[in-house]
């Protein structure tokens, strides 16, 4: 079994950045917002969750790479009273730019942070999987997505040092759009006015799921656009439905599978919450990619046709396991390192289309939020026709992924792709295209 190893740049950064949020919170000590003192009875009332909130911070010294941490490390979140103090700090604040927190994708999602050590114990895995214990962490986020959407978290859209208009985050946030590719600014970028309060943006969330400017972003061979040799069916590329860095490409995926058992990360019927449709996906072919907090965060159609179907799956909030892949304590390290195991257990949405191209058919998008992602906004409904690169959805308040699954008789051949790589692959930009005919319906 592999012991994932750190450089001590990255363990400070996550020291400092930790640190500088519980100050915070112990510099404005207030009650408890309802619903962590729900949360705080629910744990206390329960004699297995009083113990698991327990041991899961005891447990975090014993486990690698935190058994190698300065104590000073260890003892940051002292127990889960300390924790729900902190969180409490959080609910009336946007999050502000931070360096530290970006180096370890942690930037805008501070839970995550504060809970990356006890939820990958062995009690932390129990106690973060609890339906009751979920339940109440989505009242929690709720209350801070109302803040987030509020004018007063339009604070931090500033051009301070901590402000996310300040040149450290502006250098983020250009590098991020521009993938490596373009020089725009961010006022080139984005639809905004740099000349208002806040560059126009109204909120926290509004900025966060800001739109691209016309032109930034073309669509990949656009249905009824100009005639291009080098695609002669437009109708057969797949396009990218969210602006983020590839994962993974399975095939032959199966239709139930154990989340860490090597080689076969995705189970379908557990992504797609035993959907009625789900089976039909049985030995096909999954796309993942993952969004950062400094992507853009709005979905789009891959393809043209007529939703079939769309549900939301409640599920888990900042569940980690201890073993997959071959990996001791994922959650260790950045997020994108669990990403197939997080597709099949955290609240989600799922988009099924049926394609106006027999030979792509029907296939579905899985829209995942992840950790202080409360909210996955679907903005179609079934039956309602969409156009290859029309926008269906956004995510809001956090980092994210997402997967395009494909029937088992879809012949996809994908652009190559380097996974995890340094920039985003771009929002409708070509992901893979449909080869000659399915071999059957």
């Amino acid at each position: 079994m592999e012991i994932i190893s750190f450089d001590h740049g990255i363990d400070d950064s996550r020291q400092v950045y930790i640190g500088r949020l519980i100050s915070l919170a112990e510099k404005e000590i207030k009650d408890l917002n309802p619903t962590l003192e729900e949360f705080r009875a629910l744990v206390e009332g329960d004699v297995t969750l009083r113990t698991l909130s327990s041991q899961m911070f005891e447990e975090v010294p014993m486990k690698p790479p935190y058994n190698k941490y300065p104590k000073s490390y260890k003892s940051q979140v002292r127990g889960f009273n300390h924790l729900l103090q902190i969180i409490n700090y959080i609910l009336t604040h946007a999050p502000k730019w931070d360096a530290n927190a970006f180096k370890v994708e942690w930037a805008a999602v501070p839970i995550c942070a504060l809970t990356e050590g006890p939820k990958a114990t062995e009690s932390g895995e129990e106690f973060f999987l609890r339906h009751d214990v979920n339940q109440q962490w989505a009242k929690i986020l709720n209350a801070w997505a109302k803040y987030l959407a509020s004018e007063d978290s339009a604070t931090v859209l500033n051009d301070s040092q901590g402000g996310w208009f300040g040149e450290d985050a502006m250098d983020a946030l250009v590098n991020s759009g521009n993938i490596g590719k373009s020089h725009y600014t961010f006022d080139q970028l984005y639809v905004c006015d740099s000349a208002a309060p806040h560059r126009g943006f109204a909120s926290w969330d509004d900025f966060f799921i800001r739109r691209f400017k016309p032109g930034v972003r073309p669509v990949s061979a656009p249905e009824g656009g100009p005639p291009d040799p080098n695609v002669p069916d437009p109708t057969a590329v797949i396009i990218a439905a969210c602006e983020a860095v590839p994962v993974c490409v399975a095939k032959n995926v199966q239709a139930r599978a154990g989340f860490w058992l090597k080689g076969q990360p995705y189970s379908i019927l557990d992504m797609m919450a035993n959907d009625e449709l789900a089976s039909d996906f049985a030995g096909g072919t999954v796309y993942q990619a993952y969004l950062s907090a400094v992507s853009y965060h709005r979905w789009h159609s891959p393809i043209s046709g007529t939703v079939a179907k769309t549900c939301l799956v409640p599920g888990t909030y900042f569940s980690s396991t201890i073993y997959f892949q071959g990996i001791v304590n994922p959650d260790s390290v950045p997020p994108n390192h669990f990403q197939p195991y997080i597709t099949e257990v955290a609240t989600r949405g799922l988009v099924f289309i049926q394609a106006d191209k027999p030979d792509i058919g029907l296939m579905c998008i899985v829209f995942v939020g992840m950790g202080e992602v409360s909210t996955c906004d679907i903005a179609v409904k079934p039956g309602q026709h969409v156009t290859k690169g029309d926008e269906i959805g956004t995510f809001h308040f956090g980092g994210s992924t997402y997967c395009m699954v494909f029937r088992k008789v879809v012949d996809l051949l994908f652009e190559q792709f380097e996974k995890f790589a340094k920039y985003n692959k771009p929002v409708l930009s070509r992901v893979a295209v449909v080869q000659c005919h399915t071999k059957g319906t």
